[in-house]
C-alpha cells in the first residue's frame, strides 16, 4: 500500500511539475489569469491569492485579528480550471485550495472553486455579488 502511494504521488509531481515548467508550449489562457486575487467572504475575512508567471502561488487567509493561513506551492491552469499543488502549508489553509474555475468577465477574470459554482451562479443571480468569487485586483 505504501508504495503505491508513493509510486502515485510521484506521478503527479512529476507532470504536475512538468506542465508549469515547459516553455516549449505555453498557454495564453494561463498568462492572462497571472495575478494577485481578493476573496472577500462577507464576515470581515480576506483571502489572497497570488499567481505568479513562474507557475507559483501563494495565499493568505486575513481576517480581524490577524492572518489565520498560509499557503504556497504551484499551480497549472487545464481547461480553464486552476489547480494547486501546496508546498507550505499552516493554519486555516491547510489543505482548503480546491481546483477553481476561471470565469471570463468584460472587466476581467475571476475564480470561482469548482465546487461552488451552483452557488456562485444563485447568489449572482439573487444578489449580483458572491462570496465563493476571487476577484483580479486591478493595479
Amino acid at each position: 500500500m505504501f508504495y503505491k502511494v508513493l509510486i502515485n504521488s510521484m506521478i503527479i509531481l512529476t507532470t504536475g511539475c512538468a506542465a508549469n515548467t515547459s516553455t516549449n508550449n505555453p498557454i495564453k489562457l494561463s498568462q492572462n489569469v497571472i495575478g494577485t486575487y481578493l476573496n472577500d467572504d462577507g464576515f470581515g475575512n480576506n483571502t489572497n491569492l497570488v499567481l505568479n508567471d513562474d507557475g507559483s502561488y501563494q495565499s493568505s487567509l486575513e481576517g480581524k485579528i490577524g492572518i489565520y493561513g498560509f499557503s504556497s506551492g504551484i499551480w497549472s491552469e487545464n481547461e480553464s480550471v486552476i489547480s494547486f499543488l501546496p508546498s507550505d502549508e499552516s493554519g486555516v489553509l491547510k489543505s482548503s485550495l480546491k481546483p477553481m474555475v476561471i470565469i471570463n468577465k468584460k472587466d476581467g477574470f475571476s475564480l470561482v472553486p469548482t465546487q461552488k459554482i451552483k452557488l456562485h451562479n444563485q447568489l449572482m443571480a439573487d444578489f449580483g455579488k458572491s462570496t465563493y468569487s476571487f476577484t483580479l485586483n486591478k493595479i
